[in-house]
């Protein structure tokens, strides 16, 4: 923790990492790999690990699948639609209904 309130710049790439959510889904592939370029040493392991989950690790002129495909986590559209972002009100429902 010290590290993310003492540097500026490490900051700063620590939290554009989960803003990755909000980019248009045509753009991922280019905002991950600018990121790599901007990276701090620190955050390589979690790239990676974002890159083989979320994104797929580049494979010649692709990328191999990603286990969690971008439309599944992908807010861009629900975001510029005005659509919910979760389903905490499906949750809500399943709740009330085991009761």
């Amino acid at each position: 923790m010290p590290r993310y309130n003492g540097k500026a710049n490490f900051a700063l790439q620590a939290r554009m990492i989960p803003a990755l959510a909000f980019v248009p889904i045509n753009d991922v592939e280019d905002a991950i790999d600018e990121l790599f370029t901007e990276r701090s040493q620190e955050l390589i392991p979690m790239l990676d690990w974002l890159e083989n989950s979320y994104i797929g690790r580049p494979h010649w002129r692709s990328r191999h699948p990603p286990q969690y495909p971008l439309e599944m986590w992908n807010v861009y559209d629900s975001v510029i639609q005005n659509m919910d972002r979760t389903n905490n009100h499906v949750e809500a429902v399943h709740r009330r209904a085991q009761v």
